[in-house]
């Protein structure tokens, strides 16, 4: 009787441990999610497809990834320099001209060096900041901008993830899961 409760026990145990899907990524795949390739990631591969880099030799595949992030994250090491030449991956957001209501969240972590999540807003002769945000954890958490912006005709709304800036000591920040979605 006391081996064929332990049978099923065990058999209910590996029944559940087997039943468990692989750490696929819930990529934040709502229908309103206007960024291409959330979780840096495409059948089950490191990618970065639609991300511009710059610096990519600080830009790198991470296999640490929040819960639900899936197999891969970007991992963006901090550096020294000017803004527009720190490590970093960039996404462009298409949005038409006209005020937008909007929620941007990331999950991020940093080691040593916090690294940034900036929203720009970039035209023809220019770009700014419009909205930033600096990571604060040493563990997965996730952030989240919500505001709001109006583009002229000739503006485009772009997102950077960067790893941060530094002179000394070495750093850097990981991505994962990023969504931003209109909100009306």
């Amino acid at each position: 009787m006391r081996i064929t409760k332990l049978t099923q026990i065990w058999l209910f145990v590996m029944m559940v441990i087997f039943s468990c899907d692989s750490n696929e990524a819930l990529t934040p795949e709502l229908e309103n999610n206007l960024i291409e390739n959330p979780s840096f990631e495409s059948e089950s591969q490191f990618s970065l497809d639609a991300w511009e880099v710059v610096n990519p030799n600080l830009v790198n595949a991470s296999n640490d990834t929040p819960v639900d992030g899936g197999e891969w994250s970007v991992r963006i090491n901090a550096d020294w320099g000017p803004e527009e030449f720190q490590p970093q991956v960039c996404t462009t957001i298409p949005l038409s001209p006209g005020q937008h209501k909007y929620t941007f969240t990331c999950w991020a972590k940093y080691k040593n060096i916090s690294g940034v999540i900036r929203l720009k807003i970039v035209n023809p002769d220019t770009s700014f900041t419009h909205n930033s945000i600096a990571i604060q954890d040493t563990m997965w958490a996730e952030y989240t901008l919500s505001d709001t912006v109006t583009l002229s005709a000739t503006d485009t709304l772009s997102i950077s993830l960067s790893g941060g800036f530094t002179h000394v000591v070495a750093g850097e920040t990981t991505f994962d899961l990023c969504s931003f979605e209109i909100v009306e």
